[in-house]
């Protein structure tokens, strides 16, 4: 079994190596494969980090240009030889040196036939727990960096490019739609960043939310039922954004 862990990066500079490290500081004999896609990165700190790092035999590194960070991943999903996918922002990192083991270890058995495999992760300070269900129909309800994907989801499944910061959202209602089977573990999977652009409050992103919700939700009525859902969470969360 290999996982191939997909960083998508641009300009990241040094939380990039933070990341790295975290991964191969993973004590463990699962296999595994590091894919930094980087879009062709300019900045010296980030250069000098790849021209590092390709040379390590878990680390294959590739600079093309990309349309942005679906495009990014779409790259990455390319290159993968892993029987598991796991996609991580350059600004996040794995959460303790035994993430792999914890899940993948021969101790641990995940059935065969199971697509995701979703644990727990630190956002910021809180620990969130995430479950694939029908809270999909309001709001991306797993954190990409807290799923697994085995690869045959990505048979029939790539990322929307033209999706800025929702193609994730898109790949779970997909999942969930397709009634994929899911593995939950109680593993902490990773430390998220809440300074990436995921976080930030911009219409936009909301925008998205309602596309993704009319690429897998046919009837009219329940998009427009659940839409005052979306723009009252976007209202709130841009107030408190405000007060801050």
């Amino acid at each position: 079994m290999t996982v191939s862990i997909i960083i998508p990066c641009f300009n990241a500079g040094k939380p990039l190596s933070v990341l790295i490290e975290s991964i191969l500081q993973q004590q463990t004999e699962v296999d595994y494969e590091v894919i930094i896609q980087d879009g062709l990165s300019t900045d010296h700190a980030t250069t000098q980090l790849l021209s590092l790092y390709e040379k390590h035999p878990h680390v294959q590194v590739f600079r093309e240009k990309d349309t942005g960070i679906y495009d990014a991943m779409n790259r990455g999903i390319s290159h993968a030889n892993g029987d598991w996918l796991y996609f991580i922002g350059a600004d996040d990192k794995l959460y303790s040196p035994f993430v792999l083991e914890k899940i993948f270890g021969k101790q641990h058995t995940i059935a065969n036939g199971t697509s995701v495999v979703i644990g727990r992760a630190m956002f910021g300070e809180r620990l969130q727990s995430y479950r694939l269900n029908t809270r999909i129909y309001l709001e991306n309800c797993v954190l990409h960096q807290a799923a697994f994907y085995h690869k045959s989801v990505f048979e029939t499944f790539r990322y929307d490019a033209l999706f800025s910061v929702s193609s994730d959202y898109d790949l779970n209602f997909f999942c969930y739609r397709q009634q994929l089977a899911c593995h939950y573990v109680q593993t902490i999977i990773c430390q998220f960043s809440v300074d990436g652009i995921s976080c930030e409050v911009h219409w936009k992103s909301y925008q998205e939310e309602l596309a993704v919700r009319k690429k897998h939700i046919h009837s009219t009525l329940i998009r427009i039922l659940l839409l005052p859902y979306t723009v009252g969470r976007y209202g709130l969360r841009k107030l408190l954004s405000l007060w801050k």
